[in-house]
C-alpha cells in the first residue's frame, strides 16, 4: 500500500475531530461510544472517531456510486441521443432520395440541427447538475 493511500482516511479524522472539538456530533452516536466506554469520556472519543470515520466514509463511497450512476446514465442519454441522430440521418437520406426536392432537404438539415441542440442541452444539463451535486456534497461534508 502507497503511504498516500495509508493515510487517505486523514481527512475523514479529521473531520470527525473537528465535530468532537466544535461540540456539532453525532448525538446518537456519542451516546452509543459513551455506553460503550462506560463513560469514560476519552474512551467515548475514541470509539466516536472510529465510528465517525467509518459513517464518513460510507457516506463518501455513496456519494461516489451516486455519481457514478448520473455520470452512467448522461451517457445512456447521449449514447441514446447519438442513435436518434443517426436514424434520423438514415430517414432524411430516405426521403430525400425518394423526393429530391432542395427545399425539404433544407427544412430536414434544419430540424435535425434542432434536435442534435435538444439533446445536447440535455446532456449538458445533466452534467451540470452532476457536478453541482458534487460540490454541494462537498460542501455539506466540510460543514
Amino acid at each position: 500500500m502507497k503511504p498516500s493511500q495509508e493515510h487517505s482516511d486523514a481527512v475523514f479524522y479529521k473531520l470527525a475531530m473537528e465535530e468532537i472539538q466544535s461540540g456539532n456530533l453525532n448525538r446518537g452516536l456519542m451516546a452509543k461510544a459513551i455506553a460503550k466506554s462506560k463513560g469514560d469520556n476519552k474512551g467515548a472519543e475514541a470509539l466516536y472517531l472510529e465510528w465517525r470515520v467509518k459513517l464518513l466514509q460510507e457516506e463518501a463511497i455513496a456519494e461516489q456510486e451516486r455519481i457514478q450512476a448520473e455520470e452512467y446514465s448522461a451517457s445512456l442519454l447521449s449514447r441514446r441521443a447519438e442513435e436518434k441522430r443517426k436514424d434520423e440521418k438514415r430517414r432524411q437520406e430516405h426521403q430525400e432520395q425518394n423526393q429530391g426536392q432542395a427545399e425539404e432537404k433544407q427544412q430536414q438539415k434544419l430540424e435535425y440541427s434542432k434536435t442534435n441542440i435538444r439533446h445536447s442541452l440535455i446532456s449538458l444539463f445533466i452534467f451540470i447538475t452532476s457536478l453541482c451535486l458534487l460540490f454541494w456534497s462537498l460542501l455539506t461534508l466540510e460543514d
